[in-house]
């Protein structure tokens, strides 16, 4: 056996530990997203439980909610600046879910039935009008909300 033939097959050996070392690391990458998506959907899970039993646990806010989205008119200053940062906190969740879909594409379209049905209240509808400026314009999550709306509207 000559050093050339030596040299040769160390490098077959060399090229293929490292082939094989990067087939590991894609299926340890892999791993580590699909860890990381269920365990950002359990937390956005759990946040929007949470924030739905904050509503629906306290007779008051409860009663807030549901005057706000059925007789808006009735409610006081006070009352209409607390159901406005009750949308803030669900909008940011929702802007939450929008981002998560980047990562995992069907999560918006299994969480989508649940923004739609709040998205379907026409007051969650003028709210929105009136404060999606606070999202930049360009900001996709606006757009895509607009789009939801306008979709629900149509209907």
């Amino acid at each position: 056996m000559n050093w050339s033939l030596v040299s040769a097959l160390a490098d077959v050996l060399g090229a293929t530990a490292v082939i094989l070392s990067l087939i590991y690391l894609a299926f340890q990458i892999r791993d580590a997203r699909r860890s990381f998506v269920a365990g950002a959907q359990q937390q956005l899970g759990g946040d929007f439980s949470a924030f739905m039993a904050s509503i629906w646990s306290d007779r008051e806010v409860f009663t807030l909610w549901n005057t706000a989205i059925t007789d808006p008119e009735q409610l006081s200053e006070v009352e209409s600046t607390r159901f406005g940062m009750i949308m803030f906190s669900m909008f940011a969740h929702f802007a939450n879910v929008y981002e998560l879909s980047r990562i995992d594409k069907g999560f918006l379209e299994r969480y989508g039935t649940i923004m739609d049905r709040m998205l379907s209240a026409s007051q969650v509808q003028g709210w929105w009008q009136r404060q999606s400026h606070t999202y930049d314009e360009n900001s996709d999550f606006r757009r895509y909300i607009n789009q939801r709306i306008a979709q629900l509207t149509s209907n």
